[in-house]
């Protein structure tokens, strides 16, 4: 009996510690990213050294693309293998960096390269912290945070626009948080019988919690509706109060969940 004991506790402590090895690898790659990308977007800033900014950024494109690939390959053959279990390093996590890097590096050069690091230094930090709450927090947090993150970035997007704004903007913002609320409602009820598991051809993805209470998810993505609605139809400054209520709301539920965890 305490041999059995004692495997399972090692079994958890071992499971503990590749997960602070990946959330620490992560938040590593993060800061060296946003550190090698500020080079390439000061050297835009420059007459001088303009045109090799964009031939990097050209390189630096394709290597992202390489890196996206070379990541989803290599998970998958990870996972056929069983080594993905027990892996430090995601090749996810490889994809997830080549993609954005390809996006930031396309930006930079066609579009602009000062709001391009602007929205990194939003980006990352917030990915690399969605990425401790998937492995921390139960995944019914992770879930809510996932799209209310991805709402308060489109509600800030509508609050820009809306009233004088470009209008192509603030309806795509609109309808892509409309649609993503309603995922996220159809998500909830679907795997409502499923214990909160999706199951997605082979590979089954827990998106919510086996004791989620559906009625909170409801509420929760029923308010955040009436409140885009509002800000849409309202604009500035009601959809900036909007957003802060979006942001308070994901404070206090980190809190609410931190203190549930104890």
């Amino acid at each position: 009996m305490k041999e059995k004991k004692m495997a399972k506790a090692q079994k958890v402590q071992k499971q503990q510690d590749i997960i602070t090895n990946r959330v620490l690898i992560f938040f590593g790659f993060t800061a060296v990213f946003l550190w090698a990308i500020s080079y390439l977007s000061r050297a835009f800033d420059y007459a001088s050294s303009f045109q090799a900014a964009n031939i990097a950024a050209v390189v630096l494109m394709v290597v992202g693309a390489a890196a996206v690939v070379a990541g989803l390959v290599w998970q998958s053959a990870r996972i056929r293998s069983g080594a993905a279990r027990d892996a430090a390093l995601s090749g996810y996590v490889i994809a997830w960096f080549g993609l954005v890097l390809t996006l930031s590096c396309a930006m930079m050069m066609f579009y602009s390269y000062t709001l391009a690091m602007r929205l990194l230094y939003v980006l990352m930090p917030v990915s690399a912290v969605l990425y401790l709450i998937y492995y921390v927090y139960p995944r019914e947090f992770f879930t809510v945070c996932l799209t209310h993150s991805s709402l308060a970035f489109l509600m800030w997007a509508l609050a820009k626009t809306a009233r004088g704004g470009d209008p192509v903007i603030c309806y795509a913002s609109f309808g892509l948080a409309v649609l993503i609320c309603a995922a996220a409602l159809a998500l909830a009820y679907k795997t409502r019988g499923t214990d909160g598991v999706l199951t997605v051809g082979s590979r089954r993805i827990a998106v919510f919690n086996k004791t989620t209470n559906i009625r909170y998810i409801t509420a929760v993505y029923a308010v955040t509706l009436v409140l885009l609605v509002a800000a849409l139809l309202l604009g500035a400054p009601l959809a900036f109060y909007a957003l802060y209520a979006v942001l308070a709301f994901i404070a206090v539920s980190a809190v609410y969940y931190t203190v549930r965890m104890l």
